[in-house]
């Protein structure tokens, strides 16, 4: 039977577009996001964990999905990061690190660590996780953190004197290595991609 070179033309494009399509969408899978967040409390004060510093929660986001660790509910891949009566003040983001999906997947399903423990399996808090999923991309060394912020004073058994990664921490071996402000609330005037970036940033709001 003769080829029919017409056929075969149109497999050779067909192959050439499926090639671009992978090509471009493994270049996207490797841009990174963090998020960090604040809240404030009913009287418009800022929610500290530690005394002076603005951030309350931190997020991730991997290959197009975000991943946390918030009290009462359990790590999972979501389309966008939980308001949960907070909001994103900065994001910062990195272009050329690609996270292994394993490491990813292995902290799905575990629960938050009411004892801010940096070795417990199955349980993890917010800078925690992001420290363990971005390991070997962040230079980044357990210190002892003190629970002395306004938000722990209700908490007479709030842990202290623990080695772990605070968010302050975590933010600035992120700068460390290499990741830029994407969108600052504070700081308008340093987002790299201006309305873009606050469109972004309000759209997982």
């Amino acid at each position: 039977m003769k080829a029919n070179p017409n056929k075969e033309k149109m497999q050779s494009v067909k192959r050439l577009i499926c090639l671009f399509i992978f090509l471009t969408s493994s270049q996207s899978l490797a841009v990174v996001r963090v998020a960090f967040y604040e809240r404030v409390n009913n009287n418009g004060t800022p929610v500290e964990l530690i005394p002076g510093e603005r951030f309350y929660h931190v997020a991730v986001e991997v290959d197009g999905f975000w991943y946390d660790a918030l009290p009462g509910r359990r790590v999972m891949a979501r389309p966008a990061p939980l308001n949960a009566g907070m909001v994103v003040s900065l994001m910062l983001t990195h272009e050329d690190i690609v996270v292994p999906r394993e490491r990813v997947r292995k902290y799905i399903g575990w629960e938050f660590d009411t004892s801010y423990s940096w070795t417990k399996s199955g349980g993890t808090y917010c800078s925690r996780l992001v420290a363990n999923i971005l390991f070997g991309f962040i230079d980044i060394i357990p210190t002892t953190m003190y629970f002395m912020g306004s938000h722990w004073k209700p908490f007479s058994s709030a842990p202290r004197g623990k080695k772990g990664v605070g968010i302050g921490q975590l933010l600035t071996s992120l700068q460390d290595a290499g990741f830029n402000i994407e969108y600052d609330m504070r700081r308008p005037h340093l987002n790299k991609k201006g309305e873009r970036a606050a469109k972004s940033c309000s759209s997982i709001l």
